[in-house]
């Protein structure tokens, strides 16, 4: 039988962007009855540096951390039952999340946005690009303070064939806390939007969600020659007062870990949660298609 994912990993540096994540990932847990992994991993310098690093310093860097990861974790523990994990590894930082989310099994790993307490370049880090470009689990990377969670999830469509797995994790996230989904796209060329093959997935789409018990929502956009489609998006997260983003990063067929310009805009850009997913980080789903209402076969190349 297959392990319910249970935990939920935070990568920490104890900057503010990593203890507000630690705050989401708390929010979280209460709602879904998850365990917290917290991982600080000390980074590996250059060859020179790191050659001439003691062992001394070493020692005192890890009792910091590790002083600091429990403390953080026993200001949570006071207030709820849920469970926290402390660990810290030394390394690259996506190769250490990456590892620690697979052998704990991570439900979904909570990522700080540096950015989002800072003007100027909103581009997020190589190490958090790398983190969502390998993920075999959901991204969720936080942007603000606002703990309305998952209850107003936007979610772009495309034409894809890795759409079906993006809907298939939007009914687990429906079915799993009452959310709402909003279903939005924009049409690409001068082709009228009701005559579109857009504007037909997207009805498609809406009608599953909707027999299998989803409200739902679909919003599609005309094309017009100065649209810029992820500013669209953008836009009408905020009209619709969205609390989050369920966003497809890459598509199952390139072997490379490549982000598409959209996606790269949306995480950049988004004043709200973002919550990413590689082709392979929807097994959180898989339990609701086997039961899901599938009437136009959207569902049919994920089985």
């Amino acid at each position: 039988m297959k392990k319910e994912l249970k935990d939920i990993l935070v990568p920490v540096d104890f900057e503010q962007a990593s203890i507000l994540a630690v705050e989401y990932a708390f929010e979280l847990a209460k709602l879904i009855n998850c365990n917290i992994h917290l991982l600080y991993v000390i980074r590996k310098l250059d060859f020179i540096s790191e050659a001439l690093r003691s062992s001394d310093e070493l020692v005192k860097i890890t009792e910091s951390a590790k002083q600091k990861l429990e403390e953080l974790a026993l200001k949570y523990k006071k207030e709820s039952s849920v469970n926290f994990y402390t660990k810290i590894e030394r390394g690259k930082v996506y190769e250490k999340v990456a590892e620690t989310a697979e052998s704990i099994k991570a439900r979904i790993i909570v990522l700080g946005d540096n950015h989002c307490f800072k003007t100027g370049n909103k581009t997020l880090g190589s190490n958090s690009m790398q983190i969502i470009s390998t993920a075999k689990c959901p991204v969720f990377i936080t942007k603000s303070k606002k703990f309305e969670l998952l209850k107003n999830i936007l979610v772009p469509i495309d034409l894809s064939t890795e759409v079906s797995k993006q809907i298939s994790s939007a009914i687990a996230y429906g079915k799993n806390y009452d959310a709402k989904i909003h279903l939005v796209s924009v049409v690409i060329g001068g082709i009228l939007s009701k005559k579109s093959r857009i504007f037909k997935k997207l009805k498609q789409i809406q009608k599953t969600l909707s027999d299998n018990g989803i409200v739902c929502t679909s919003k599609l956009y005309d094309f017009t020659s100065d649209a810029i489609p992820y500013k669209n998006v953008l836009n009408y997260a905020e009209e619709i007062k969205a609390d989050s983003l369920l966003l497809m990063t890459h598509q199952e067929k390139r072997n490379d870990n490549y982000i598409g310009a959209f996606a790269h805009n949306i995480m950049n850009e988004s004043t709200i949660p973002v919550i990413s997913l590689t082709a392979c980080a929807t097994s959180e789903s898989d339990n609701f298609l086997t039961d899901a209402i599938d009437p136009f076969g959207l569902f049919s190349k994920t089985k």
